[in-house]
């Protein structure tokens, strides 16, 4: 039996061994990312434990992110009351103690309406009615503006809504969500760096995105997610979009089921094609989440405790170690 359990213990380290040499092979075989990746965190302020939150900014910290993508519910802080809005800043403010406590900056993504501030269809129910846009952009930006003064430089950078190229975050035309966004940039006057709606894809959301702007959409940073394939080809093409823009790629990914070691070689080879094409920023999604469902092809993009990680944290060590942690060139660009 003694012997069994060897021979058991002997294959196991062999297996452990062999998975080990293979990702290796992978990253020394693949360029590696000019930048460190940074963190699609999935914390939601508003209902994220505390203790997952903690957990994921440390986690996102030992990757060798420099920033941790997060969501900023705007209708879970501004509150309606029959005495006029208030606010409501202790859960961001957790969240933003983290990020100082961990060294790494955020990105908070303002997403959702306040009740008394939507601009509904007929029939909406009051749960979901933080998805409308702003009945009054210009009030709709006075309390956002609040938001990023109370927070100051706790925040690196605010992404203006998540994905409102998709009925299932925004309802309303193109045109109202690039209204808010233009008077929030006005509002800001420099003082804060604010990158576009993170769009679903090149498909949906460019022309989504070229009707924000000529509803008067303003801000300092493009922002698309991708994923699949051709990932070069789409980042340059974002990048002609956004012209003199620095390019954020806020959501990029891949199953790591069934097969982990394939989101291992899809990795190793899409965050340089991403570089290659002119991303200043790659977020890579940290943790496993099945609020789209078990079956999601989402639900198992985190690389937390995978084989994923240590190809992450050797691409941010190799990074950091060139001296190119810092914002390129075009990243750094004063607003405009």
């Amino acid at each position: 039996m003694r012997a069994l359990h060897r021979v058991r213990f002997r294959l196991a380290s062999l297996a452990a061994l062999f998975v080990l040499v293979a990702i290796a092979g992978l990253v020394i075989a693949a360029p590696a990312a000019s930048r460190p990746v940074q963190s699609h965190s999935m914390i939601h302020t508003c209902c994220t434990p505390r203790a997952d939150r903690e957990h994921l900014i440390a986690a996102a910290a030992a990757s060798g992110a420099r920033i941790v993508r997060l969501d900023v519910e705007v209708h879970g802080i501004v509150q309606w009351t029959p005495y006029g809005h208030r606010y409501d800043f202790s859960k961001l403010d957790r969240v933003v103690s983290l990020g100082r406590k961990h060294g790494i900056r955020i990105l908070g993504i303002l997403s959702g309406t306040p009740a008394g501030m939507t601009d509904c269809p007929s029939g909406t129910s009051p749960e979901a009615s933080w998805k409308c846009a702003p009945a009054d952009p210009a009030d709709y930006a006075r309390h956002v503006v609040a938001i990023m003064e109370h927070v100051g430089k706790g925040v690196h950078a605010w992404e203006f809504w998540n994905e409102p190229d998709l009925q299932y975050m925004y309802w309303g035309p193109a045109e109202a969500s690039g209204r808010p966004l233009g008077a929030i940039h006005s509002r800001a006057a420099g003082r804060f760096r604010v990158t576009s709606g993170g769009v679903a894809d090149l498909y949906s959301g460019l022309p989504f995105l070229r009707r924000a702007i000529d509803g008067g959409a303003r801000f300092d940073i493009g922002n698309v997610h991708l994923r699949g394939g051709n990932l070069r080809h789409k980042a340059e093409r974002a990048t002609r979009f956004f012209g003199e823009r620095p390019l954020w790629i806020t959501e990029h990914g891949y199953p790591s089921s069934p097969e982990p070691l394939a989101q291992v070689r899809y990795l190793s080879r899409s965050i340089p094609a991403l570089q290659a094409g002119g991303a200043d920023q790659v977020f890579v999604t940290l943790r496993d989440i099945d609020e789209f469902g078990p079956d999601s092809p989402f639900a198992s993009e985190g690389i937390l405790g995978k084989p994923a990680w240590d190809l992450i944290v050797r691409n941010n060590t190799r990074a950091s170690r060139r001296g190119n942690g810092r914002h390129s060139a075009r990243a750094s660009r004063k607003v405009r």
